[in-house]
């Protein structure tokens, strides 16, 4: 687009006189979308929003120099023969298009002065913020931000009722109160009837969220110049590294078919064939995860012709009835560039709604893996877990006021080698049961838990049971414990139920011998 239009000393002088006061005279503020002092959807006085703004107090079009920024007011329309507003400017709800009428209400109207401002508004990269009045004498309610779409010259009468030439600005909400319910419908249809048999789906789609909460301001800039947005597949590789390296520290299950992993999970699983995965994923060390994000970028996010790269063209298959649809409403699949081009539509969509969609997928994610096996605190293991074995100090300390020995070794806790320290362990490993509660927690030396790891204790079930029975009315928080595991039923028999289901879920049991074995561990810490 090029600038159009004419200059008019007269009115550009006008209008500098009414908005471009000195910073002495008038301090204007420079604001950024995120930042802009009046909330979308809100009502205010036509003045405080003037004062605020540096507008002057008459024009309908008013230009920030300072800022460069537009702010326009739309007027309601007095149906009353020469009213004081003679602008027939309209809002068509179809097109999503307000016809808001040029400056000048006697006489043809020129292309000068405010009028060629808003005109050249997309060429100057200029923002324009739009308030409403929907009734006369009413407050302006703050529309958000628009942008021109087409210029028209058409007939209205003036201030006086004679027909004259006036100039029709189309222009469109960039942030819209309804975004097309298109984009909500066929995502709903995509996470929860689109063919899953893996759950790459869920991943790609939380990844792409995580894309939009990180490059917000850019993102923003795009949608207003409705521009598409680019990821990387190698984006996607990276989210789905660290996504399924908690699913395989938690040992969770991603498909129906256990004899064939998704090849993100297999490439986890092979980085830990001989050795132990870290505590927390920042543990990790960055050639390990270059190695395996190459890995995953290579194995998932490859030619969709080898058969390597499903999840990012097929995500967007939309099943009608019993055709699958193949759709292209959020992104166009750049395969020989390895990435995505998200269009702006689509980007608002995401950026309006992506707090609910993320909690939306989480869910959708879980019922998946839930009629796979089920599996206790399955959301929040979906979500980035936090392993932090300092957050169990108070339970410590309850439990040192009664027990006094290791549970597994059953040496003194006061009098451990210095190297050796005292922890706080998961009988029932948390990766799997994900809480924190008494019935479940013993104190060990750190060489006995260390031996034991993520895996269950087969040998001292029972005992267990014992010491629970012997504090139960000796510590206050156990009873509350153990009441809130039985639900009014038996306790024993829940764990028990709790530890066969988190063997059949695929943790390994590890027997007393092995638990007690003496190595020289280094950097031992509590």
């Amino acid at each position: 687009m090029t600038k159009v239009g004419n200059k008019c000393p007269q009115c550009d002088k006008v209008e500098l006189e009414e908005i471009n006061k000195t910073p002495e005279d008038k301090k204007i503020e420079l604001y950024s979308y995120d930042e802009f002092p009046f909330e979308k959807g809100s009502h205010y006085l036509q003045k405080e929003v003037r004062k605020k703004l540096g507008c002057g107090m008459v024009s309908g079009i008013n230009y920030n120099s300072y800022g460069n920024f537009l702010v326009i007011f739309m007027n309601a329309h007095e149906h009353i023969s020469q009213g004081i507003n003679p602008y027939l400017d309209r809002y068509d709800q179809e097109a999503n298009l307000y016809h808001y009428t040029g400056k000048g209400k006697t006489g043809d109207q020129t292309l000068t002065g405010a009028n060629v401002r808003l005109a050249n508004s997309t060429v100057d990269k200029t923002d324009i913020h739009f308030f409403r009045q929907h009734n006369v004498e009413s407050k302006h309610e703050y529309m958000g931000l628009v942008k021109l779409e087409e210029i028209n010259q058409n007939t209205q009468p003036d201030d006086s009722g004679n027909d004259r030439k006036v100039y029709e600005f189309l222009l469109k909400p960039i942030w819209k109160i309804m975004i097309d319910p298109k984009f909500l419908k066929e995502f709903f249809n995509i996470i929860t009837i689109g063919r899953k048999s893996n759950t790459y789906k869920f991943a790609l789609a939380r990844s792409i969220l995580e894309f939009v909460k990180e490059n917000k301001p850019q993102i923003i800039q795009n949608v207003k110049e409705d521009k598409d947005t680019v990821i990387n597949y190698s984006v996607f590789a990276e989210d789905f590294f660290r996504y399924y390296w908690y699913q395989e520290k938690l040992k969770i299950p991603q498909n129906f078919n256990t004899d064939t992993l998704p090849r993100a999970v297999s490439i986890v699983k092979d980085i830990y064939k001989e050795s132990t995965q870290p505590e927390k994923f920042d543990m990790v060390k960055e050639e390990i995860k270059s190695k395996a994000i190459k890995k995953i970028l290579s194995g998932v996010f490859n030619k969709y012709k080898n058969k390597t790269s499903q999840v990012v063209p097929r995500f967007q298959n939309i099943i009608e009835g019993k055709e699958t649809m193949e759709k292209e409403t959020f992104y166009k699949n750049d395969e020989d560039n390895k990435r995505i081009l998200v269009n702006a539509d689509a980007m608002e969509f995401f950026i309006h709604y992506r707090i609910l969609l993320e909690k939306f997928v989480v869910l959708e994610w879980a019922k998946f893996l839930d009629h796979i096996k089920t599996a206790p605190g399955i959301i929040s293991k979906i979500e980035d877990p936090v392993f932090d074995r300092t957050s169990l100090k108070p339970q410590e300390k309850i439990l040192r006021r009664f027990f006094k020995n290791c549970f597994y070794c059953e040496r003194d806790l006061e009098n451990l080698p210095k190297d050796v320290k005292i922890h706080v362990d998961h009988f029932i490993p948390r990766s799997y049961i994900a809480e924190d509660e008494l019935w479940n927690l013993v104190l060990s030396c750190s060489e006995c838990n260390l031996n034991k790891s993520d895996s269950l204790a087969i040998d001292f079930k029972n005992n267990l049971i014992r010491d629970n029975n012997l504090a139960i009315h000796e510590i206050p928080e156990l009873k509350k414990s153990l009441k809130n595991l039985d639900n009014n039923l038996d306790w024993v028999q829940e764990m028990i139920r709790i530890y066969d289901n988190c063997l059949e879920y695929g943790f390994t049991e590890i027997s007393k011998s092995k638990i007690l074995e003496r190595k020289k561990w280094p950097h031992i810490t509590k």
